[in-house]
């Protein structure tokens, strides 16, 4: 689930723990584009539960629409042992796009049996690139 609210992440369980039993996760954010520095976030809901596999992050940075924000794990194994993934999750902090606030209008000028043109307000992206638009032609 993800919105420009929320996201959930999710993680396996590293490859090696160090030789002891896993103990405990963080989840580390970053501060988004003006702030690479990564902090733990969500810590009661993490910490001391190593059997979880995922989480719905709710403190996302302010005013990040269109902006990547990076997420990392960090593992403790009983030792005491730490180590945090060295790859991170970029996430795209983004609204649904909205549906166009009128639809699209035949110029007449240009229009005959052979072709068609359009003209379009664009729609309010939500922060994510419009990736493809559709026409379809009703004949009837």
């Amino acid at each position: 689930m993800s919105s420009s609210t929320q996201i959930t992440i999710q993680w396996t369980e590293p490859f090696s723990s160090g030789g002891c039993a896993i103990t405990s996760y963080s989840i580390l954010r970053d501060g988004g584009p003006l702030d690479s520095t990564f902090v733990p976030i969500h810590v009661a809901e993490v910490q001391n539960k190593p059997s979880l596999r995922n989480l719905l992050v709710t403190d996302l940075p302010q005013n990040v629409l269109g902006e990547i924000v990076k997420f990392k794990v960090k593992v403790t194994n009983k030792g005491g042992y730490t180590a945090t993934s060295c790859e991170y999750l970029a996430v795209v902090i983004a609204d649904i796009p909205s549906t166009p606030s009128q639809g699209p209008t035949s110029v007449k000028s240009f229009t005959n049996d052979h072709r068609i043109k359009i003209t379009y307000t664009e729609p309010y992206s939500g922060g994510s690139t419009l990736l493809n638009y559709e026409v379809v032609m009703d004949d009837g």
